[in-house]
């Protein structure tokens, strides 16, 4: 069901207090460690929708603290205070472990030393490899930005292995996938529709699905890589061109990016 954007309130300030990510109680994430181990997205490997209801509903809550719509004390709407942030994080890792991407993306923000004024900045997290871990998983999931950012983290990592950096040039080719494909199907339903159908559409769009969150689709600030699909395809061939060369079908993997 749809109906027309309200006037979402805006996120509160921020108060004097700071609540550390790795202190907050009821959240603990240390099986989120190995993000090496994460398979490529492959076209149509998604979570289906109604597996994510719950997770919904969690993200959903982290949002309503965030933003103040609710509280744990007797004023119905109030900057959040600390209990409220750490019940929002609570909710936002429940959202996470149930694998709805854009809970992974704002969890993985959070343990970045990245700034992310838009969504909880009072939570401090500074754990790179739980964010790496996170990035990963929403990466797997089919969360375009976190394939670049994940890649684009790796690439800036001077220690980087050669079996990350393969791993690096994995998710560039499956994010030049993703925007490829998604060109390739508006083109197609271009085609097909007629103008009229076409305004009915712009129209739709104007409109709020109820059926997700509130910060549904949300990059929380990963989709500042840098990257599209043609600079993505050409940094991987680079790489396989150089510090990659020596890996099996090197230059053939170079050769049809």
């Amino acid at each position: 069901a749809t109906s027309k954007k309200d006037p979402s309130p805006q996120a509160q300030e921020p108060g004097d207090f700071v609540v550390l990510l790795a202190e907050t109680p009821g959240v603990d994430l240390s099986d989120w460690c190995n993000w090496r181990g994460a398979l490529r997205h492959r076209s149509g490997d998604v979570v289906p929708p109604e597996d994510l209801i719950e997770a919904e509903c969690h993200m959903e809550i982290a949002a309503m603290y965030h933003q103040g719509r609710i509280t744990l004390r007797d004023e119905p709407r109030a900057p959040p205070e600390q209990k409220e942030v750490e019940s929002a994080v609570f909710h936002l890792v429940e959202a996470a472990r149930q694998d709805l991407p854009e809970a992974l993306l704002a969890l993985a923000r959070l343990c970045s030393d990245e700034e992310h004024a838009d969504f909880l900045p009072q939570v401090k997290g500074s754990q790179p490899n739980t964010m790496r871990a996170l990035l990963a998983r929403a990466a797997t999931l089919g969360a375009r930005h976190a394939m670049a950012a994940l890649a684009d983290l790796v690439l800036r990592d001077a220690s980087s292995s050669t079996e990350e950096l393969q791993l690096a040039c994995e998710h560039l080719e499956a994010f030049a996938e993703d925007v490829l494909e998604e060109r390739r199907a508006k083109a197609a339903m271009a085609e097909e529709e007629s103008e009229e159908e076409e305004e009915e559409e712009d129209e739709e769009e104007e409109e709020v699905d109820q059926e997700h969150n509130s910060l549904h689709k949300k990059n929380f600030g990963w989709d500042a890589h840098g990257y599209d699909a043609p600079s993505a395809l050409r940094r991987a061939a680079e790489l396989f061109e150089g510090p990659l060369a020596e890996v099996p079908n090197a230059a053939s993997r170079a050769a049809e990016l």
